[in-house]
């Protein structure tokens, strides 16, 4: 696609027309989505097109990403209403999508997080968004629900950054904040095979982040439709899941990709399709040091 000749009308079409499906890029997803109504699954899987799209622009090898980036987020700051359509089922916040081109532009640098906050704020921008977008396709307007949703999205973020650690430096990325480490760039995490203790730590650490955000936005399920939020909730415990095959692999992300396997899948599913849920929510543990409040959505219009 050339970007001058980009519009914001051939950017609607890959939300509806793109190839790319769940079932092919997210696994862990699609085991969960089977589960949403036939009618709310085609709109999910429309938002995932054209977030798939944009996430591919941004991860991929074209060397006019950047600019075709950009020039998608000036469509959208030119966009005058607050939702943007993109189709009947698919009208979505124009902030969220602008602060999801943020993310993805960042991430066209030489990726670097300082403290913290930035990769809290990062996560939000990536994937917190999504949380949002996802209400927009649910028709939920509840403030406290899109907190919940963002957290959510944040909490799945948080899992991936840990995942793929040494994916991530391959591309000259590291999302580990340096102040968790001894300044640890995406160069040296590149040359090792298998992590230093303090790597193994900063991982911890990551996954533990990960739990407190899952914890509150799990909490938002009770605002969904029942299917939904049983698909959502499955979802969630089957990205959690990876952190805790990361876990059992010592926290090794530079030469292991963390995954669910089919029957840990198949498990969570048969706890939760039993009413039991409850035991899954326990064994994700209260936030022991809460050294700042959970991510806040600003007071602007979504």
């Amino acid at each position: 696609m050339d970007t001058l000749q980009l519009s914001l009308k051939q950017l609607r079409g890959e939300a509806i027309d793109a190839k790319h499906s769940i079932a092919k890029h997210s696994k862990s997803f699609n085991w969960a989505a089977r589960f949403f109504s036939a009618e709310l699954s085609q709109s999910v899987s429309k938002l995932y097109a054209l977030c798939r799209y944009l996430d591919d622009l941004a991860d991929g090898d074209d060397p006019s990403r950047t600019q075709k980036l950009r020039t998608i987020k000036s469509l959208f700051d030119q966009h005058q209403e607050t939702k943007i359509t993109f189709d009947p089922d698919l009208v979505l916040s124009k902030r969220a999508l602008q602060d999801m081109l943020e993310g993805f532009l960042f991430d066209q640098g030489h990726v670097a997080i300082e403290h913290e906050k930035d990769l809290i704020q990062y996560c939000y921008q990536v994937a917190g968004t999504v949380g949002i977008l996802m209400c927009d396709v649910m028709r939920i307007n509840n403030e406290q629900a899109l907190h919940h949703a963002v957290h959510l999205g944040i909490a799945l973020q948080l899992t991936n950054i840990a995942r793929d650690v040494g994916e991530d430096a391959s591309i000259g990325r590291c999302y580990i904040p340096k102040d968790w480490t001894d300044q640890l760039s995406a160069c040296e995490l590149v040359q090792r095979k298998t992590p230093t203790s303090e790597l193994a730590t900063a991982s911890k650490r990551l996954l533990t982040l990960a739990d407190h955000y899952y914890k509150s936005g799990l909490f938002g399920i009770a605002y969904l439709p029942p299917r939904a939020g049983f698909a959502i909730q499955l979802a969630a415990h089957v990205y959690r899941d990876i952190g805790r095959d990361l876990q059992r692999h010592r926290y090794n992300n530079l030469s292991y990709r963390a995954h669910s396997s089919l029957t840990r899948k198949l498990w969570l599913t048969l706890v939760m399709l039993s009413g039991r849920e409850e035991r899954l929510l326990q064994n994700i543990p209260e936030p022991t040091k809460p050294n700042y409040p959970l991510f806040q959505l600003n007071s602007y219009a979504y």
